[in-house]
């Protein structure tokens, strides 16, 4: 159970403990899964996949709610190398 200071509904509750403890970990696990060294290298982040396909995950938890993903630009310090993270 996640605890912090919120003022969620049922409804929210419900989708942020399966947003958290079975959609990140299968997507975690699918990722790792189709390409090991990939995720890996990246340190097992997986927050770009996380929020697109979150988002759409999220639109059928709470259809009321609405959902904007937005592109980001991320680089990775990967052993000192700065890499983009696509």
């Amino acid at each position: 159970m996640l605890y912090f200071d919120a003022n969620l509904t049922h409804q929210e509750a419900q989708a942020r403990d399966i947003m958290v403890y079975l959609f990140n970990p299968v997507l975690k696990f699918l990722l790792k899964s189709s390409n090991p060294e990939e995720f890996k290298k990246y340190g097992f982040n997986s927050c770009r996949q996380t929020a697109i396909l979150g988002a759409g995950y999220l639109r059928n938890l709470l259809p009321d709610y609405e959902f904007n993903v937005y592109e980001g630009y991320f680089i990775e310090n990967i052993d000192g190398a700065l890499v983009p993270y696509t």
